[in-house]
């Protein structure tokens, strides 16, 4: 129903008799705020994590001086963590595949970043749009993740372990799902607004 723009659209879907033209934009909106209010929990369960972490730090071992129950609970919160973290990287990598509401508008004030490199005469702002609301999500999404991959860091004076393999796939699920894609959507928005 929301193709790119060089796609044709259709009318309803097949397979969800729910979504057509007149409830596509609804239901956007309606899993933008699930990713929002996922997002919500996951900085929550990032929080407690951290706790959990340094009290464990004040330990002279992490793993061997904490009771087995809370180290249990630091795994299992760990694991919904990037759990829950994979699955907003599948719905935010759908988004990245659709054309949504909204235009870039150009304004000559301050340079930005993209793609490495600073563009100097313009920086873009988005009108209140669903590709607003969707950038803003993955750009908060990603502090999220720059967050959980610092917890992974031993303090100094600690023994740095190597990052779980649930971990891992969480990193490498964001980066073929939706990093790469993300970067397609923001030049598609760009190109297509006449931004570039």
């Amino acid at each position: 129903l929301i193709a790119p723009g060089d796609e044709e659209s259709v009318d309803s879907s097949e397979a969800f008799l729910i979504v057509n033209c007149k409830t596509k934009n609804s239901l956007v909106a309606v899993f933008l705020h699930m990713v929002e209010s996922s997002l919500i929990e996951l900085e929550w369960g990032l929080g407690k994590l951290k706790a959990m972490l340094t009290l464990g730090y004040g330990s002279s071992n992490v793993d061997e001086d904490q009771p087995a129950d809370e180290r249990m609970q630091r795994m299992f919160l760990e694991e919904a963590l990037y759990s829950r973290s994979t699955s907003v990287v599948h719905v935010l990598s759908s988004f990245t595949h659709m054309s949504l509401k909204g235009r870039l508008k150009k304004y000559h004030k301050t340079p930005i970043l993209l793609h490495s490199s600073i563009q100097s005469d313009f920086t873009f702002a988005y009108s209140d749009s669903q590709a607003e609301q969707f950038l803003k999500l993955t750009a908060k999404f990603y502090k999220l993740l720059a967050r959980i991959s610092k917890s992974q860091i031993a303090p100094k004076g600690y023994k740095q372990f190597i990052p779980g393999l649930k971990f891992q796939k969480m990193a490498e699920v964001t980066c073929r799902m939706l990093t790469a894609p993300l970067y397609n959507f923001v030049f598609t928005l760009q190109e297509v607004c006449g931004t570039l």
